[in-house]
């Protein structure tokens, strides 16, 4: 089972919330939530919404969470179970659109790892603004330009491949379109896989 599923499928979700499309996470609470050594303070109320937005720094995401027994939650993954009733422990949940924060049923799907990576918005650090495509500088040169525009994708789990396209021979605008070119092509051959 993955790590990062936790036990998802053991818990009954429904009991505890529900679906509500104004909500920032997706769900609302369906029973008043109590704390306290004797239960007796209210930590949330029915038709409250549930949970809050996790801002994970280091890899620049944002995630709706929901709290249960002292644990939090990925909303996405509560949503679909709630709606599908079970998820595989060897998938994912991937957002349709790439938005983390739409957690919309229709906006969800079960897929695996390798799929998920590839629908993945641009990193933090991209410098083309195309997702998968970056310019590299070789190191050791004394002028500080790109020599490089690289494509890069996973064809396996955690795997990832690159092509580069020489900056020097081909010019800084058709190396960057042949890496944009050719990471497509290299997605749209992977999507034809399955």
């Amino acid at each position: 089972m993955s790590r990062a599923l936790k036990d998802y499928n053991s818990i009954s979700w429904n009991d505890l919330f529900y679906f509500d499309p104004n909500s920032p996470t997706g769900l609302s609470w369906k029973v008043d939530r109590m704390a306290g050594r004797r239960r007796t303070i209210y930590a949330a109320k029915k038709g409250e919404f549930a949970g809050n937005i996790h801002f994970d720094k280091k890899k620049n995401t944002k995630y709706a969470t929901v709290p249960h027994a002292g644990t939090n939650w990925f909303a996405h993954r509560v949503i679909w179970i709630m709606k599908n009733g079970y998820l595989d422990a060897e998938k994912v949940i991937d957002h349709i659109d790439c938005n983390s924060l739409n957690n919309d049923i229709n906006n969800l799907r079960v897929v695996e790892q390798e799929l998920n990576v590839k629908n993945s918005p641009k990193r933090k650090d991209n410098n083309t603004g195309e997702s998968g495509v970056h310019f590299t500088v070789s190191k050791g040169r004394k002028v500080d330009s790109y020599t490089y525009a690289t494509a890069t994708w996973y064809p396996e789990s955690n795997k990832r491949a690159c092509k580069h396209f020489s900056v020097t021979s081909m010019g800084l605008m058709p190396a960057f379109k042949a890496a944009v070119e050719y990471r497509r092509k290299m997605i749209e051959e992977l999507n034809a896989q399955g």
